[in-house]
């Protein structure tokens, strides 16, 4: 009966540490396996030399085991996908609008919209409140900020 109650907590420090992959938190698998560790121990404490080296035998083929199936079936799923291929902040045909002229549709103070070759732009005034309908000129492109400048007629 005495082993009966090691591989009880033995399976219960495996199950705390497969409900870690879950529930990530550190507290959950660190009990688990300070329970195999324990029952590992208790087994040798006992004179159980077949039942404590059995336990160790199971931990060195688990853990690993454990790992590779968080690592291929768990973490997939939940795992963030950050990449920057393919990825570009700035708009190229924007470069194109250098040196264009429009009118702006909303005041520019300095932040508005102006409506440059026939297709409404998200522009900045360059230091001056520039008011609706006002003729405007592109002065720069910095990425996807549109630079403009008010045109004196």
């Amino acid at each position: 009966m005495p082993q009966l109650e090691i591989v009880m907590l033995y399976i219960l420090g495996m199950i705390a540490m497969i409900a870690e992959m879950f529930m990530p938190g550190i507290i959950l698998g660190t009990c688990g396996f300070i329970a195999c560790i324990g029952a590992v121990g208790l087994a040798f404490y006992r004179g159980e030399m077949a039942l404590g080296a059995g336990l160790i035998i199971v931990g060195v083929i688990f853990l690993p085991t454990l790992i590779l199936v968080w690592y291929k079936l768990i973490s997939g799923p939940f795992a963030v996908k950050n990449t920057e291929a393919g990825f570009s902040a700035a708009k190229p045909e924007l470069q194109s609008l250098v040196g264009a002229e429009g009118v702006s549709i909303t005041p520019l103070r300095p932040a508005g919209t102006a409506r440059i070759n026939d297709q409404r732009v998200d522009v900045v005034a360059d230091g001056e409140l520039i008011p609706p309908n006002s003729r405007i000129r592109v002065i720069r492109v910095d990425g996807n900020r549109v630079v403009v400048r008010s045109v004196k007629i």
